[in-house]
């Protein structure tokens, strides 16, 4: 008697499980490229004329989020990139957050006004 109960029991357990309609591997796959990126963030410094920064690589439709601290010269600098109409002044050791959406890839200059550092942004 335990032979039969344990013969259906294992019967039962191959049916179950072989109409198992999951793929777990199109499962894994499928969640690993699901990931979204929302926004980026970079911190640019300006010290004695330079930048951390000198290249900014982005995606299409990703909100950036650029905060920029100038600590050159004891003077405020004007951030901009004209491409996206931005144009921010940076007080001497204070923060600012620049933000913005890029709508076009390619490639946009930013940099500093009246000063020859420069940086550019690309847009993929």
């Amino acid at each position: 008697m335990k032979k039969i109960l344990f013969t259906i029991a294992m019967l039962l357990l191959l049916v179950g499980c072989s109409t198992n309609n999951v793929n777990p591997q199109q499962s894994d796959i499928s969640y690993k490229n699901s990931v979204v990126v929302e926004e980026i963030n970079y911190s640019i410094k300006l010290v004695d004329d330079r930048m951390d920064f000198d290249r900014i690589e982005v995606s299409k439709g990703v909100k950036v989020n650029l905060e920029i601290v100038s600590l050159n010269n004891n003077e405020e600098v004007i951030f901009e990139i004209l491409d996206f109409d931005i144009a921010e002044t940076i007080p001497v050791g204070r923060a600012v957050t620049v933000s913005f959406v890029p709508e076009e890839t390619g490639e946009f200059e930013y940099g500093f006004r009246n000063s020859i550092i420069k940086g550019l942004i690309v847009v993929e």
